[in-house]
């Protein structure tokens, strides 16, 4: 596990109130193993019952997805789904930023989050050490912490960027616990290391645009969805 003593006097303020809200945004283009295996180790190790997965619909920071948005919801749909009612996975999936026309900034939907839930509930964002270390590219993100914590996700093939900015930012927010980030409404960074499986929604298109098989990278009902609609170039 990574982690650095902070005494984090930006933290927003101490809780005894109701469970945090816990997003992991991306645009799951396709969703795929990696994906769900990571929110379901942050949701146990968080130990709340749900985590809602915030598919993007129009990226501010990165290419448009290949599929569309309705694409990419029903197979999150599918992905999470349960046949059995005692196996529930504790993943939701939240459309809120597939209700607008412009770019899927974080900083809107947590500003309107925070509308909703007000001031007095903690808010985690769930991301990858590659969103993380490109932070300051991301619209109006000196912000984020005063609405949010973050999560950082460490995965096997991404470390934290040697960039001042990113260090600056640790050394003033990074957490000594992770439950510190439910003890507070916002303001901190916590560093989860999570089960190393590299598996990248980049590779799974370009390996279904080459007539090659994506079983096994992600759930078969979602590699069903996939070569029922023909997404990614597929062909049977």
């Amino acid at each position: 596990m990574v982690m650095v003593i902070s005494d984090n006097n930006s933290a927003g303020q101490t809780l005894d109130g109701p469970p945090p809200v816990v997003l992991f945004g991306g645009t799951f283009d396709p969703i795929h193993f990696g994906h769900l295996r990571a929110a379901i180790e942050v949701r146990e190790r968080l130990n709340v019952d749900a985590l809602h997965l915030l598919p993007c619909h129009i990226p501010g920071h990165r290419d448009q997805p290949d599929s569309d948005t309705s694409h990419r919801s029903n197979m999150i749909r599918m992905a999470i789904a349960c046949n059995d009612a005692n196996d529930e996975t504790g993943l939701l999936i939240d459309l809120r930023e597939c209700a607008h026309s412009q770019p899927s900034y974080t900083v809107n939907t947590l500003l309107a989050l925070r509308e909703e839930i007000g001031q007095n509930q903690a808010l985690i964002v769930t991301l990858g050490m590659d969103s993380f270390n490109a932070l300051p590219q991301w619209h109006r993100w000196e912000e984020l912490l005063s609405l949010a914590h973050l999560l950082v996700l460490k995965r096997p093939d991404n470390e934290l960027a040697e960039n001042e900015t990113i260090a600056e930012l640790l050394k003033k927010h990074l957490v000594t616990r992770l439950d510190d980030l439910k003890q507070s409404t916002c303001g901190g960074i916590w560093v989860e290391e999570i089960t190393p499986l590299a598996i990248s929604a980049t590779k799974i298109r370009r390996q279904i645009s080459q007539g090659l098989s994506a079983r096994y990278l992600l759930p078969d009902t979602v590699w069903s969805y996939i070569k029922t609609h023909g997404l990614y170039g597929y062909e049977p």
